[in-house]
């Protein structure tokens, strides 16, 4: 599976079964846009901006929503389950956690004024993903290192399922 940041807030993943792209840029809530191959990801795709649970072709998405203009979504495909936690303003408390479900890989999450670097922690504690790919305002970047130990990535970030453990959550931010 691969991911590489698209902007401030979309990332793009690219897995066995298609490519799903994900952007923040609709607003405060995030577009899942799905394709069926690597080399068709213009046009004819299915958008999904709304909560509930989708199988497309061999890939789960469930959208939970966690305000009035934000969803979370998770995504889970042979390769491994992924989650973006959209343009968060508080940590999600344990009833929508449950709704998201368990055995989260990799976590995208947002920082901005509304979700600062303590959120982002309590957020990784609570989950205890394998990797937490941090993404969002720039600016913010450096408290989130401060924080959380992350490492800055750039260019594309590629795994194997058998590399995510829950042994030990990998903090980084994707420029």
């Amino acid at each position: 599976m691969k991911i590489m940041a698209k902007d401030d807030f979309g990332f793009v993943v690219t897995c066995t079964e298609g490519v799903v792209g994900m952007s923040a840029a609709t607003g405060d809530s995030v577009l899942t846009t799905w394709h069926d191959r690597a080399e068709n990801t213009t046009g004819g795709g299915r958008n999904i901006f709304l909560p509930g649970e989708f199988e497309i072709g061999n890939i789960l998405l469930k959208g939970v929503s966690s305000s009035e203009k934000n969803t979370i979504y998770k995504v889970t495909s042979a390769d491994g389950t992924i989650c973006h936690f959209g343009q968060l303003t508080a940590v999600p408390n344990a009833a929508m956690l449950e709704e998201v479900g368990e055995n989260i890989a990799v976590a995208i999450i947002a920082v901005g004024k509304d979700f600062d670097a303590k959120k982002v922690d309590e957020l990784i504690d609570k989950i205890s993903p394998a990797v937490a790919l941090i993404c969002g305002d720039g600016a913010l970047m450096p408290t989130v290192q401060a924080e959380s130990g992350a490492t800055k990535h750039e260019g594309e970030f590629a795994f194997s399922k058998a590399q995510l453990t829950a042994d030990n959550t990998l903090v980084h931010f994707l420029v």
